[in-house]
Parts: structure tokens; sequence; C-alpha cells
């Protein structure tokens, strides 16, 4: 039961993370053709003009959207096996568990099915049921060997690719921040300016501008969470702590 649930898990995220991998690059590869004129889905060098004649812009074309279509249909396919083997790790815990926590159950289902419930000696059965439920502990013991097994092979192969992956997207959010909070520096530009030979009018409209610009230019997180270096260190923080708790748990 619990492998078929994984199994149905792990389907499910499959079929749903690669569907939208496939809707993006379906999306990139044909929103250039609804515009004006010859456009490729993304600007690139080439050492000649691709637009110039239409067999060479429909062999770029073509060549740009493969290119990224392979990088979409890898992560499309990477990244939810990561994730079904944490999922199967998961469910093997939870096999663990449950054959822990119902052991006595299953001894006494094990020792009716081979016939030893109609043994007419006490000692003989008690002797029997001790035999086999050391027998599964036995069995739980070298389950959970294997699992441990698994999950550092799992950790010492997926680790750096996974930290390769949170450590691109934090250094890719926080490249952009910065590359907004630089740019915001209207009031110093105004300030820096010769707006002292301006007219009345050209200054007043300085003014305003000036004004405007004190309110921030915030980046959200879905309308929750900012973009900042206050939330970027809250995060980690709160992650160290909770990472504590469950050590200590």
């Amino acid at each position: 039961k619990f492998i078929d649930e994984c199994k149905i898990i792990c389907h499910q995220i499959t079929w749903l993370f690669f569907g939208f991998c496939i809707l993006s690059q379906i999306f990139f590869a044909t929103t250039p053709l609804f515009g004006h004129g010859r456009k490729l889905p993304v600007e690139i060098w080439l050492p000649f003009d691709a637009k110039l004649k239409m067999p060479t812009y429909v062999g770029s074309y073509i060549f740009v959207t493969i290119g990224v279509g392979n990088g979409a249909g890898s992560n499309g396919v990477i990244d939810p096996l990561i994730a079904g083997l944490a999922c199967y790790g998961a469910t093997q815990l939870r096999i663990l568990q449950d054959n822990l926590q119902h052991l006595d159950e299953y001894v006494n289902a094990e020792i009716s099915n081979q016939g030893f419930s109609e043994a007419k000696n006490v000692v003989e059965t008690k002797y029997l049921k001790d035999k086999v439920l050391y027998k599964k502990i036995t069995h739980c013991i070298e389950h959970h060997n294997a699992i441990f097994n698994f999950i550092q092979n799992y950790e010492n192969v997926y680790s750096s690719v996974v930290f390769t992956q949170f450590a691109a997207s934090i250094l890719v959010i926080c490249l952009c921040c910065w590359q907004l909070i630089m740019s915001n520096n209207v009031t110093t530009a105004i300030y820096m300016s010769n707006w002292y030979d301006y007219d009345i009018n050209s200054k007043k409209a300085l003014m305003v501008l000036m004004e405007r610009s004190q309110t921030p230019m915030i980046v959200t997180a879905g309308k929750i969470l900012d973009l900042s270096l206050v939330t970027f260190t809250t995060i980690l923080r709160r992650a160290y702590s909770l990472l504590a708790v469950l050590k200590n748990y």
C-alpha cells in the first residue's frame, strides 16, 4: 500500500513538473512568432546575420529553440527524479515504522498462517512466538540499515546538485535585487546634476520627482515576502533554528 501511494505521488509530480516545462518551452518558442519582424526566442551572437534570409532565420530559430528545450527537458526529468528518490526513502521509513508499531500483530498472523495456533503446549507456542519475533526484529534492523545506506548514497550523489540549485537560485535573486537597489539612486542623480542652473518650473518638477523617488522600490515573492537582505538573514536564522530543533528531536 505504501509503495503504491509513493508510485502515484511520484507519477503525479513528474508529469506535473514535466508538463509545466513543456508548456513553458512551447510559449518560449512561439511567442516571438506573434510579434513584428523576425525575432529569435533569445538574442544571441552569431557570426552571420541570421535574420537576413528566411532559410538562415528558420535554421537559427530551430537551433535556439532546441538548445533551450534540451535544458527544459533535462530539468523536467532530473528534478522529479531527485524528489522521487527522497519520497521513496520516506516510504521505506513508513514501512519500517508500520512493521515496528504492529510487530506483535504481524507475529501472531505469521504464526497463525504457519499452523502453530493449535499448538497444545503453551511453552512451545511461546518459544515459537519469540523465535518469529526475533526474526522480524532482525529483519527490521536489516531494513533500517538498508534505508540508512540508501539515504547516504542519495546524499552523496545529489547533495552537490541540490546545493548548486539552491545557490544558483539565491545568487540570481540577490544579484537582481542588488542591481535594482544600485539603480535606485534617483535623488542622488538629481542632486549631482546642474539643477541650480535650471528654470523654476524644471526645479519644481525635479523636486516632485525627488519626493516620489523616496518611496522604495520593493520586489516581493508572491506579494508576501520582501526580497531584501533583512528577509534573507531572517530566513537563514529561522532555518538554522528549525534544523537545531529537529536535530535535538
